[in-house]
């Protein structure tokens, strides 16, 4: 677990025997993340948070549009855009639908926790080349905690997570391929494709692509000298700006901007100095989580669960001061490299400082690129400790990795068990979040706890009744007992505390067509599709009201574009038949109130 220890000038003390094992340490160390990971697969898992609705709805993922529109729409297109492109992830889970032949949830577990084995593999083989490069010691312990860490389930075990997984394995491939090659070309080759895999994969990979021309210039392999290493250095950033500037096209031609951005962004409305300080605030929350990895905070806060300007003003304090520390000691040979791993630590947070709003102010995935990029450092921190620690230094390593291993096999991948374990777990944090309450009731809803679930739609509209979803979702469970009048009256209740309210609109249309007021229905499908375009059920409810008032070729219009956004329709397809048959047959049933 220590590695190689290293002397006042910096240079590597291999003890003798260890040969092998540094040269095994990417099998072993993406061995140790694939186990633990793996344990909690073992068992009955099902989708958490937003992984339905990622994977089951998404017609590029279930493989009813070509892999192509991947390219050409938003992530959350079929739902409602949400200003993300993240082609490579969607085609990984679509990969993931036809290969378990179905929406799965173990198969798509499964291979996160193969792309976190891998993204440790790869981090692992760079490291060993730098580390003889530098004549440093293997930095095990840091890469161990990448493993292992809970704030890893974020990533890992919940499916969705994926995205930040490839952002990961584009800045380990990119580090990988910076210690294999030395001349220019190759050098930019590498940096592009590195940071277009990440890209690809999540928004933060423009912090990837911003990080690899330091990596080039500072973590080498062998037998380079310093003047190639400043060369390298032009190579690498045009290598990076290539890709960025290529994903800003390919963003531009399918979403219309070239820079990520995010409508449903909590701190929109506040000003620029108002947002960075909050996203410090966040920053010094996801310090913490990462320290206190014992006591893990629930998957997502909201701003309200930050804490206070106490904690941010102490959490600057210990940044500054661990600075510090790596600055004087930086003529030390490790610590060169730990100043590296720190300032890149330091860039991997700008995603939380807010500058451009953000869809969330922290969540633990957030930490998987600063774990990434801060290995050594962590490793080094550790080493500077060992002469007062002593023989005990190993032990308190060995205890860690497995005190974390404990924390993510026992409490971290569990919350991910299913919607209502993923959201029952906020509520410690934030009992009085109405937003809490409301998701808690969707979860109890979908597990056929219907009292349970208005139990939790009535503490929300308590906590906040402005607060239009849980209206909502009341209307839902009426219209289920037949109660269409009180369902009608609280979907109004919603749109008129949110009239950007897609869901409820469409709702509200469906009973209208139950209680046999297709023009009403219809206007309220129109105004809803006026707000969500690319949101197929309104096209076919649309459709539904339109020959409810016989007009046929307007209905078969707009049941072909419900089709052209999700061929896998069924409802939409039958539909489309029955209007194509003899004309004046008979009125199609009602649809029941569409649910998300």
């Amino acid at each position: 677990m220590e590695g190689a220890s290293f002397d006042e000038r910096g240079a590597s003390v291999e003890p003798g025997g260890r040969s092998h094992l540094l040269f095994a340490a990417p099998v072993l160390l993406a061995g140790l993340a694939l186990l633990v990971w793996a344990i909690p697969l073992l068992g009955s898992v099902g989708f958490a948070y937003d992984d339905k609705e990622a994977i089951v709805s998404n017609p590029v993922v279930n493989g009813a549009l070509p892999p192509g529109e991947a390219f050409a729409r938003d992530y959350w297109h079929h739902l409602e855009d949400a200003g993300h492109y993240r082609p490579l992830a969607t085609l990984l889970l679509r990969a993931d639908h036809a290969r378990a032949d179905g929406p799965r949830p173990a198969a798509f577990r499964w291979t996160n926790a193969l792309l976190h084995a891998l993204v440790l593999g790869l981090l692992a083989a760079a490291w060993r080349r730098i580390a003889r490069a530098h004549r440093i010691p293997f930095p095990w312990f840091g890469l161990a905690v990448l493993a292992v860490h809970p704030a890893c389930a974020d990533v890992v075990a919940w499916i969705s997570g994926r995205t930040s997984l490839v952002s990961g394995l584009g800045a380990a491939a990119g580090v990988l391929g910076l210690t294999l090659v030395a001349r220019g070309p190759a050098v930019l080759t590498v940096c592009l494709l590195a940071s277009l895999l990440s890209l690809l994969g999540k928004e933060d990979g423009v912090v990837v692509a911003a990080l690899l021309p330091v990596c080039a210039v500072a973590l080498v392999g062998p037998n380079t000298s310093a003047g190639c290493c400043w060369r390298r250095a032009p190579w690498a950033a045009a290598g990076s700006t290539a890709a960025v500037c290529l994903y800003a096209a390919l963003r531009t031609f399918a979403l219309g901007a070239p820079f990520p951005s995010s409508p449903s962004a909590p701190l929109s409305h506040l000003g620029l100095l108002e947002r960075v300080w909050t996203g410090l605030a966040a920053w010094t929350h996801g310090f913490l989580e990462f320290v206190c990895f014992w006591n893990p905070a629930p998957p997502t806060m909201p701003a309200s669960a930050l804490g206070s300007d106490t904690a941010l003003v102490l959490g600057l304090l210990c940044a500054a001061l661990l600075l510090a520390t790596v600055l004087a000691l930086s003529k030390n040979g490790p610590a060169r490299v730990a100043l590296i791993g720190l300032c890149s630590v330091l860039v991997c947070i700008a995603p939380l400082v807010q500058i451009v709003p953000a869809g969330e102010l922290f969540a633990p995935r957030f930490l998987y690129q600063p774990m990434i990029f801060g290995v050594f450092l962590l490793h080094w921190l550790f080493a500077a400790l060992r002469p007062a620690l002593g023989r005990s230094s190993a032990w308190l390593q060995g205890g860690l990795i497995l005190g974390m291993s404990a924390v993510s096999v026992l409490e971290a991948a569990p919350r991910y068990v299913s919607r209502q374990s993923y959201w029952e777990s906020h509520l410690a944090v934030e009992a009085e979040d109405a937003r809490i309450w409301n998701a808690v009731g969707q979860a109890r809803q979908e597990s056929s706890d219907v009292k349970g679930a208005m139990e939790a739609y009535t503490e929300a509209i308590r906590i906040e009744p402005q607060y239009g979803a849980p209206w909502s979702k009341v209307g839902e469970l009426r219209a289920v007992d037949g109660d269409l009048e009180g369902a009608a009256d609280a979907f109004h209740e919603a749109i008129a505390r949110d009239p950007a309210a897609v869901i409820a609109r469409a709702n509200l249309a469906a009973v209208l067509l139950r209680l046999d007021r297709p023009g009403e229905a219809l206007l309220i499908y129109e105004e809803a599709i006026s707000l969500a375009p690319g949101l197929a059920p309104l096209h076919r409810g649309r459709a539904r009201a339109l020959w409810r008032l016989d007009r046929v070729d307007a209905a078969e219009a707009a049941v072909r574009e419900s089709l052209r956004l999700d061929p896998s329709d069924d409802a939409a397809t039958r539909l489309l038949r029955r209007i194509e048959g003899p004309r004046g047959g008979l009125v199609p049933a009602p649809s029941p109130a569409y649910r998300r």
